[in-house]
């Protein structure tokens, strides 16, 4: 074979794998992504903001309950201990998959490690101040306290039930039992989920971005978890998620 022949065959050859390499490339890629080998990372923001955020420090880290805290409600109003019972339940619902739950107990109960109080307008500010927590204008709120490794102790909640909409009042209740559990963080762009906060049609229920992002958070994210360890924990676990 005379040698140009020869050297048109390599050229030929080479590129013929290297077309085949790329080609392949593709193919693993797509493999990957489909297999969920690729971490989804659409809620990996979402994450980060809920579980770090907190207005009672600038040190983000993850605080949270080391095992399943107690709640109780202190002198509900009539009719409003059925709010708080179906969003404890809801909650818990969620949280299955985890093994962790909310124990609820008796109203008035000075042993539960999470109080949450429902309170006029015209006591919001006086409840605030008695259990140390900044006065707000959204009219709900709550506050964690945690030891030195970022383990929550105690917890209190308030939501006043005058001047808001049903809806309102179920939304209130459960983004502030959700607070007092660590989701001191609230969503900066992600809107389908109960970690947006908007007055104008406040959610009923917990979205299904929820439901895999609260049990996610007691199953991966340990106390004092920062933002890297909060990110690798989502890149490994989240799209291993299988809805039970």
């Amino acid at each position: 074979m005379p040698p140009s022949a020869v050297a048109e065959l390599e050229v030929v050859s080479r590129c013929y794998t290297h077309t085949m390499n790329r080609t392949i490339i593709s193919l693993l890629a797509c493999v990957l992504t489909a297999s969920g080998a690729t971490p989804d990372r659409t809620y990996r923001k979402l994450t980060e903001d809920v579980s770090l955020g907190s207005s009672y420090t600038n040190d983000m880290r993850v605080r949270r309950w080391p095992d399943s805290p107690s709640i109780s409600c202190m002198n509900p109003p009539k009719g409003y201990e059925a709010v708080f019972d179906a969003a404890v339940k809801q909650i818990n619902d969620a949280l299955t998959p985890s093994r962790f739950e909310v124990r609820p107990l008796l109203p008035n109960e000075p042993t539960a490690q999470i109080k949450f109080y429902f309170t006029t307008r015209t006591d919001y500010i006086r409840v605030m101040r008695e259990n140390e927590l900044k006065p707000g204008d959204r009219g709900f709120d709550w506050r964690n306290w945690w030891d030195a490794n970022s383990q929550i102790t105690k917890s209190v909640g308030i939501v006043t039930t005058d001047g808001i909409t049903a809806d309102q009042l179920t939304y209130n209740t459960l983004r502030t039992i959700l607070g007092t559990l660590g989701f001191a963080g609230w969503a900066s762009d992600q809107q389908d989920t109960i970690f947006y906060y908007t007055s104008l049609k406040p959610r009923k229920d917990l979205s299904p971005s929820d439901r895999r992002l609260i049990p996610f958070f007691y199953m991966h994210l340990k106390p004092n978890f920062e933002r890297f360890q909060v990110r690798r924990a989502y890149d490994t676990y989240w799209s291993q998620w299988r809805q039970p």
